[in-house]
Order: structure tokens, then sequence, then C-alpha cells
């Protein structure tokens, strides 16, 4: 039984070492409603003669720990300090989900972070990184 798995695990690191290099990024998660389970940043490669060009990635898994619905997470992606990208990613986020994305990175680079810049809530609630909770507008306006 202990041999199976240990052939097992050195077939799994020999398919693995021939997979296009991989960066993995350093990971941000502050302590917001969602939280960075996963980030690892692919480098793009060729593929025959140098003709046919795949694209990097960064694929991501997440999850909301609030315990309202969010509705769009958007993120930031660091490496060049003075060029940030912004990845939004709209949908419907239940409480306690696992989600996974692959999302294109046309500039991978080592050292790469991703973090959660800002939530949007169903109830019209956000969170802003570096502020916090912000009431829905309605709330706002029923309280001047």
């Amino acid at each position: 039984m202990n041999i199976k798995r240990a052939l097992s695990g050195i077939a799994a690191v020999t398919v693995l070492s021939a997979a296009p290099a991989a960066v993995f990024a350093q990971t941000a998660t502050p302590d917001g409603p969602v939280v960075l389970t996963h980030v690892q940043v692919s480098q793009p490669y060729s593929v025959g003669n140098g003709e046919a060009r795949v694209p990097g990635s960064i694929d991501l898994s997440f999850r909301n720990t609030h315990n309202v619905v969010a509705t769009d997470v958007l993120f930031v992606v660091r490496g060049d300090e003075k060029n940030p990208i912004y990845i939004d990613d709209a949908g419907t986020f239940s409480p306690g989900v696992d989600i996974r994305r692959t999302l294109a990175d046309e500039s991978p680079a080592n050292g790469q972070s991703v973090a959660v810049e800002r939530v949007t809530f169903a109830d019209g609630t956000e969170w802003i990184n570096h502020i916090g909770f912000i009431p829905a507008p309605q709330a706002l306006r029923d309280a001047s």
C-alpha cells in the first residue's frame, strides 16, 4: 500500500515537472469579508516552433465569509506598483462557498500579489480594503 502511494506521488511530480513554469503569487488577505484561499500565477509560454502562444493566467479561489451574498468582487494584482491590474468579477457569491476562477494575465511577473480591493453585497453595502464596511446608499440617505 505504501509503495503504491509513493509511486503515485512520483508520477504526480513527474507530470507537474513537465508543466509550464508557474510563479506562486503572494496572497494579501486582509481581515475582510472575502478571503483568498488559493492564488497561482502561470507564465505565458510558446507551443511548437513558437507559432502558438499560450497567455499567462491567474488561478485563484476565494470564499465569501460574510453573512450576505456578494455580487461583485474587485481584485487588484500588483507586480509593478505603478501599474496595478484590476479584475472585476460580478456574480452571485454565496456565504461559505468556494469560488474558483482562472483569469487572463497578460504580464505575469515574479513577486506578483493579489488582494481583494472591494466587495459589493446584495444589500447594497460595500467593503473597501483599508476602509472597511460602507453602508448602502439608501441607509446613508435615511440617516440624514
